[in-house]
């Protein structure tokens, strides 16, 4: 097991010939504070949503993460905050859940949303990966997910070795080291060992996915040949028991897979690669969104603060450890009055929401609020737990202060998507109103051909033809086959 020094050490490797080239031309900068990044002004073009950085005084692992990276290079605050948050997630897989009549885990998926140019999501990305690759180097990340068949199969090996599926035992004579998924790529025997010890019969393989064009994994993903593939990730939000592996000759099971994702894209294509199925189907209310506008300019980047680098990955690098079995976690009094409190008002929020798109979006927000109070909780207890033993179940509470904070943070990210999806209404939507009325002015009238001639997908031109007759824009006329659609 690595201990923080040589944790420190090996994170301070790649900075350290940066640090030697620029000594000598270093420019006399002071970073920014979190304060002065929670004060910054909104953003006047776009409105763009302030991320709640006083959250932060409660989370000293974000807060040294965080400030350890701000104004060393132009990579913001939410991207860096939201990529350890998904990062501590997978890390934990199903050590630690929520206790409610269904299992609520800690994993995320976290899109960066930024302007095009120099966003800096890539960036944020590679940070992160480069720390937890460090603190822990049993959770693998892929950055290409070409099918669900793929996605499934990469989950069975080599961990049904020890998960009841009729195979040796990692340990015993009869064992062999597997020989496709995942294994294929673990080249050092020790490791594949530490990742055998580490597997329970409780936790399968845990996996991250790196999309750093996230629009256009969006884009493949509707191509006939993966087409369940948003299915499949979808329905691995909710950690399900098994997910499927193809074999030459049968569909298989593979038990408790573990899975997150972290992906970024600019603005302008997210707004193009979504769909209207992506949103009314489940996936987009999946996800949280982190949409930053202007960056502070950096012209050289500087090293990170090695000292704060290695106080977060101490933290990442215990977490297994002090949580080493299915550990269940319960509210206390204070922390169930504010869920209550706030269920209902944001129940109310989307109920009394016009805009069709940010209250599919919104659908998941008290499940993303729980995990988040979730990962908090573990955190905040791994902070204050200096040895190796297992943090006893009975300390595993997430209080009232874990829930303030989840939703101040829910609050932000709910903002975000009203900012993203309300702009898809507009823009996206607006042309698919324009697609609607050129079909009907070349003959288009039934919804079968506007469908065939705008190359929309149905649900997407049935919604925008229920709209436009809402509004007066199109008269219905309905026949004993059909109804047609007329302008106005």
């Amino acid at each position: 097991m690595q201990t923080e020094h040589t944790i420190e050490h090996q994170l301070s490797v790649e900075e350290e010939e940066r640090a030697a080239i620029q000594s000598e031309h270093e420019l006399e900068y002071e970073p920014p504070t979190q304060k002065e990044v929670s004060n910054k002004p909104a953003d006047s073009v776009h409105n763009i949503p302030l991320f709640p950085a006083s959250i932060l005084d409660d989370l000293p692992t974000f807060e040294n993460y965080t400030s350890a990276h701000l104004g060393n290079t132009e990579a913001p605050l939410e991207y860096h905050f939201g990529v350890l948050k998904c990062l501590i997630g997978a890390t934990l897989g199903r050590r630690v859940y929520i206790k409610e009549n269904r299992p609520i885990y800690p994993n995320s998926y976290v899109a960066l949303i930024g302007k095009s140019g120099r966003a800096r999501k890539s960036h944020s990305m590679s940070l992160g990966f480069n720390l937890i690759e460090h603190a822990d180097e049993t959770c693998f990340y892929t950055k290409s997910i070409n099918s669900s068949e793929g996605l499934g199969n990469v989950f069975g090996v080599p961990f049904g070795c020890n998960l009841g599926l009729g195979l040796p035992k990692f340990g015993t004579d009869e064992y062999q080291k597997p020989k496709g998924g995942i294994a294929q790529f673990i080249t050092d025997d020790d490791l594949l060992q530490e990742i055998m010890l580490q597997t329970e019969e409780t936790e399968g393989f845990r996996m991250i996915a790196y999309l750093d064009e996230l629009s256009h994994f969006l884009l493949k993903a509707r191509n006939t040949s993966v087409a369940t593939l948003i299915q499949a990730i979808q329905a691995l939000y909710d950690m399900p028991s098994s997910v499927d592996r193809l074999t030459k000759s049968d569909t298989q099971k593979s038990p408790y897979p573990c899975f997150s994702l972290v992906g970024a894209s600019t603005i302008e294509q997210f707004h193009q690669s979504i769909s209207a199925s992506d949103i009314h189907g489940g996936f987009a209310n999946r996800m949280e969104y982190y949409v930053v506008g202007e960056l502070d300019r950096i012209a050289i980047s500087k090293p990170s603060d090695q000292s704060k680098l290695g106080k977060v990955a101490k933290v990442v690098n215990s977490l297994r450890r002090a949580y080493r079995h299915n550990t269940p976690f319960e509210y206390d009094d204070y922390a169930i009055s504010i869920l209550e409190q706030k269920y209902n008002e944001y129940c109310d929020v989307i109920d009394n929401e016009q805009n069709q798109y940010i209250a599919s979006t919104l659908g998941r927000f008290d499940l993303q609020a729980k995990k988040n109070a979730l990962v908090f909780a573990v955190v905040r207890l791994a902070e204050n737990h200096d040895d190796d033993t297992s943090i006893h179940a009975s300390n595993c509470i997430i209080n009232g202060n874990d829930v303030e904070n989840a939703y101040k943070l829910q609050e932000y990210l709910i903002n975000c998507a009203k900012f993203l999806y309300g702009d898809f209404a507009e823009t996206v939507m607006g042309e698919v109103h324009n697609k609607i009325i050129k079909a009907i002015e070349k003959g288009k009238h039934s919804a079968a051909q506007i469908v065939n001639h705008t190359r929309q997908d149905a649900e997407t031109i049935m919604r925008a033809l229920t709209a436009m007759s809402d509004a007066g824009i199109l008269i219905t006329e309905e026949t004993k086959r059909t109804v047609k659609y007329h302008i106005a």
